[in-house]
C-alpha cells in the first residue's frame, strides 16, 4: 500500500511539472513548478515567465499558485475577440494577476484593480508596481457606496467574500459607476469580476448607468456560495446582445462591435 501511494504521489507530481513545461519551456517550466508548487520558508517567490515582462511574486503555501495558473497557464481573462481596450476594471484583483496579465496584453489601457482584502492588497501592490497604467484601490465593489465586511476571514485568501457590514468595519464599498466616472472614460473595455458572490450584487442593483457602457465582462460566477448569481447576470445582460463563452472557470460576455 505505501509503494501504491508513493507511485500515485509521483505520478501526480509528474501530470502537475508536465503543466508547466507545456506552458512556458522545458526549463522554465521545471523552474517554476519548483518555486511554486515545492514547501519553501520565504514568505513569497519571485516567478519569471515569458508572459509578463516583469516578474510575478507568489506567496508559497497559499492559494495563489491555483489563481497564477488560472490567469498565466489557463488564461482564462483571455479573451475571444481583438480589442484595444482604453479602461479595464478589475474587480477582486486579488493579488494582481490578472490586472499584470492585462497590463502587458494592453499596455496602453488604464488598468483599475480593486481588493477589498489588505493582505492581498499588499500582493497587489507589489505585483502592480512596475506598471504605470494599473491604479490599486483597496475596496470591495458593491451596488452602492457602504461599507463592507468579510465574512469568511479564516478561509483561502482568493476566496475571500463580503457583504454590507456598518463603518466599523472599516472597508469601503465601490461602485462601478464611480470607478467609470472618475476614470474620464465613456466606456469600460473590459470589466473583470470575480468577487466571490457580490457579482449577484453588481448585477441585481444600480446597474442601469453603467452596464450599456460595457463592451466586455469576465465573470466567474459563484452560484455554489451565493444563489443567484447566474440569474442576476442573466436578467440584467439580456437585453445588450452579449455573445458568451466559457473559458475555464470564466465566462466571457462580448459585443459583436468589438
Amino acid at each position: 500500500m505505501k509503494c501504491v501511494k508513493s507511485t500515485m504521489k509521483l505520478s501526480k507530481t509528474v501530470i502537475n511539472c508536465w503543466k508547466y513545461i507545456k506552458a512556458f519551456g522545458l526549463f522554465k517550466g521545471i523552474c517554476v513548478y519548483v518555486k511554486i508548487r515545492l514547501p519553501s520558508k520565504k514568505t513569497y517567490v519571485k516567478i519569471v515567465i515569458p508572459l509578463s515582462k516583469t516578474p510575478i511574486f507568489v506567496r508559497v503555501n497559499s492559494s495563489d499558485r491555483h489563481a497564477f495558473d488560472q490567469v498565466f497557464m489557463a488564461q482564462e481573462c483571455k479573451l475571444p475577440v481583438e480589442c484595444k481596450p482604453k479602461l479595464i476594471i478589475d474587480g477582486g484583483a486579488n493579488v494582481g494577476y490578472a490586472s499584470v496579465y492585462y497590463a502587458n496584453k494592453y499596455p496602453d489601457a488604464m488598468i483599475v484593480a480593486v481588493e477589498p482584502d489588505m493582505g492581498n492588497f499588499s500582493m497587489l501592490q507589489l505585483n502592480s508596481q512596475p506598471y504605470d497604467n494599473i491604479r490599486t484601490i483597496i475596496g470591495g465593489l458593491w451596488s452602492k457606496c457602504c461599507h463592507l465586511r468579510i465574512i469568511n476571514p479564516a478561509d483561502s485568501a482568493w476566496a475571500f467574500r463580503v457583504q454590507a457590514g456598518t463603518s466599523a468595519d472599516g472597508i469601503k464599498a465601490i461602485t462601478i459607476d464611480d470607478i467609470l466616472q472618475e476614470s474620464g472614460f465613456e466606456a469600460i473595455d473590459i470589466l473583470k469580476l470575480d468577487i466571490e458572490g457580490a457579482e449577484k450584487d453588481v448585477f441585481l442593483n444600480n446597474y442601469g448607468s453603467w452596464l450599456s457602457k460595457v463592451k466586455v465582462i469576465v465573470v466567474e460566477l459563484h452560484d455554489y456560495i451565493v444563489p443567484g448569481c447566474s440569474a442576476a447576470l442573466e436578467a440584467a445582460t439580456s437585453a445588450y446582445g452579449f455573445k458568451r463563452v466559457q473559458n475555464g472557470e470564466k465566462l466571457v460576455l462580448y459585443k459583436d462591435f468589438l
